[in-house]
């Protein structure tokens, strides 16, 4: 999870919806993922949060009642945001697990379907990257170090999957893309967001729902 990026994409939208309520919207993104992240079973979940003074027990509140013992808190460090994935990614498979998945918080849409999805793709393929459709992606799994794949990409553009995809063929990384989701960064998001959760409430079709995103927009972040 990467406090920093939410951070920058909730100044783009504070410039719509004001300081507290964007606040207050992502902060409904981080509960809405906390829970699900802690539910999906035989899988450890580390939470890379920022910056590292960061007071560790106002993280874990927005973790659900009971959930935080299933949680693994870590600094994410210092660097760029290729950086600081690529020091997550090598901390982890270092530690001996076969595959490592990094999920954003600001895709609400995200959830553990989609996670299982990457898991069964890294069986198969060496990286896995969920398109986001602002060019970039929501989700990266790999199941053996590439610290290439994370350096020299134009972070927080639309050319962050496209540059991805180079660094992979490069490296001789075989690839599978999952379907394309929109996370949040602009007003526009925020409309498109709202109504893929109305008609998914309405057709039951999210096994994660986000409820806490859905209350926020409902209360705090009307898309007018």
């Amino acid at each position: 999870l990467t406090k920093a990026e939410a951070r920058d994409a909730m100044a783009r939208l504070a410039r719509d919806l004001g300081k507290r309520r964007s606040a207050r919207l992502y902060r409904a993104f981080v509960q809405d993922a906390l829970q699900w992240m802690a539910s999906i079973p035989r899988v450890e979940t580390r939470i890379y949060y920022a910056p590292r003074g960061a007071r560790l027990e106002r993280i874990q509140e927005l973790a659900p009642p009971g959930a935080v013992k299933a949680l693994r808190f870590l600094p994410q460090g210092g660097g760029d945001l290729g950086g600081r994935l690529s020091r997550a990614f090598d901390q982890t498979l270092a530690g001996g697990s076969k595959a490592v998945i990094a999920v954003g918080t600001d895709c609400p849409l995200l959830g553990p379907e989609m996670v299982a999805l990457a898991f069964a793709a890294l069986a198969r393929k060496d990286l896995v990257l969920g398109p986001a459709a602002d060019g970039g992606y929501y989700l990266v799994g790999l199941k053996r170090r590439a610290p290439s794949l994370f350096e020299d990409i134009p972070w927080s553009t639309e050319r962050v999957l496209e540059a991805t995809l180079e660094k992979a063929r490069r490296s001789g990384l075989a690839v599978s893309l999952l379907p394309t989701l929109r996370d949040v960064d602009e007003i526009e998001d925020l409309r498109c967001l709202r109504l893929e959760l109305e008609e998914a409430w309405r057709k039951g079709s999210l096994a994660a729902f986000p409820a806490h995103t859905f209350r926020a927009l409902a209360l705090d972040a009307p898309a007018s």
